[in-house]
């Protein structure tokens, strides 16, 4: 009896050790609660806010790992995203029109990685502060010490030497290469005068720039102002008069002096106004294909894809380039990458043309003469993007 009375209270003992323990589950459950929103967390994700329940105070290179993922979408989608977007056209946008898009990186994401990758290397490769490469010498990059400049006649001489003793081994060096670095080392000797480097610019005359208006006149901002028809007041037109001639004499003294910061400038304005450009282009495909009858939307999806397929197949353009020059003593394999660059280059208008072909559904001489249409319409808001770049670049110096 003693001992069935001591059995009853263990067991009564477990059970209220059993309720506390999961009455302080419950509490802790009750815890678990949006750091953003306050609302009770049923995931690892907040059902209200969408904020992941991950602490941001924690070690270090874990948050910055999660800040990389979520910036480049480093996991499976950026593959699964990448290779249909290279090698079969226009999948990737029907995929996203037919609703099928959580195995992809969202379209807006992937151009803006695409094109931040691609214009830092753009950057990078076409540096006007880099090493001097040949034939640059005139435009102003030839190093002004003495002691600079005798290193790098130096090192133009050790790889003429180099190239000379590998074209008797029998290696395929063609004389052509080897004039061209003479030539070079020649330019680097004797340079040209500095009243020749002067005379390069804008034509001036009396002191102005040499600039004709519709009456012959010489341009002056105060007594011959381009008066634009007379649409402006006459405040308005002497602002603009001053706003070019500041153009104008910054391009005069990029020509005359140094063009790497204007190309800086340039290089820093397009990425924006490309990504301006997008819904003008998704504008012109609804324009192209208005009897089909399909949202703006779509053709903004078939914009954004065109796009990161080219910058994608320009990034590696640019990266195959890079290993050609680095193993440009391999022929074999110089050659090889040369044949890649040459393959992506065509695959690059044959894509676009299929992805249209496929997304719009039409015969191939319809697809061809709208292809040939917004090719030549895109390439005249290409040459508008770039104008207004070089502006942009000038404004900004």
């Amino acid at each position: 009896m003693v001992d069935e009375n001591e059995n009853n209270k263990d067991i009564l003992q477990t059970e209220i050790a059993t309720d506390l323990a999961l009455e302080a589950k419950e509490e802790e459950i009750e815890k678990l609660e949006c750091l953003n929103c306050s609302a009770p967390l049923q995931g690892p994700y907040c059902h209200n806010c969408g904020q992941p329940d991950r602490n941001f105070i924690r070690f270090f290179p874990k948050v910055l790992w999660d800040m990389i993922n979520e910036a480049f979408d480093f996991d499976s989608k950026i593959f699964r995203t990448l290779l249909p977007l290279l090698l079969f056209p226009g999948r990737l946008s029907m995929e996203y029109i037919a609703g099928r898009r959580a195995r992809y990186v969202n379209p807006l994401r992937l151009y803006i990685v695409l094109s931040v990758v691609f214009f830092i290397s753009i950057s990078l490769f076409t540096d006007p502060k880099s090493n001097i490469h040949i034939g640059d010498h005139e435009s102003g990059n030839v190093p002004t010490d003495p002691v600079e400049l005798a290193e790098l006649i130096t090192d133009q001489k050790m790889a003429l030497a180099t190239l000379k003793s590998k074209q008797l081994e029998g290696l395929p060096i063609t004389d052509e290469a080897i004039t061209e670095i003479e030539q070079s080392i020649a330019d680097l000797e004797n340079p040209p005068k500095k009243e020749d480097k002067e005379s390069k610019g804008l034509d001036k005359k009396n002191g102005s720039f040499d600039i004709t208006l519709d009456n012959g006149e010489q341009w002056d901002v105060k007594a011959n102002p381009i008066l634009f028809n007379g649409i402006f007041s006459e405040e308005t037109t002497t602002e603009l008069n001053l706003f070019l001639m500041n153009l104008v004499e910054k391009l005069d003294k990029v020509i005359r002096e140094d063009s790497s910061e204007l190309v800086a400038e340039f290089l820093n304005a397009i990425p924006q106004l490309m990504f301006l450009l997008l819904p003008i282009f998704a504008l012109l495909l609804k324009f192209t294909y208005i009897f089909k009858k399909r949202y703006y939307m779509e053709h903004l999806i078939v914009a954004l894809h065109s796009h990161c397929f080219i910058f994608f197949s320009l990034l590696l353009i640019i990266l195959l380039n890079a290993i050609a020059t680095s193993f440009a003593e391999t022929i074999w394999l110089k050659e090889t990458i040369e044949l890649m660059v040459i393959a992506l280059a065509i695959w690059i208008p044959i894509n676009i043309y299929l992805t249209q072909k496929k997304i719009y559904a039409q015969g191939y001489f319809m697809t061809t003469v709208k292809y040939i249409f917004v090719g030549v319409a895109y390439w005249m808001l290409l040459t508008a993007t770039a104008a207004l770049a070089f502006v942009v670049g000038l404004v900004n110096l």
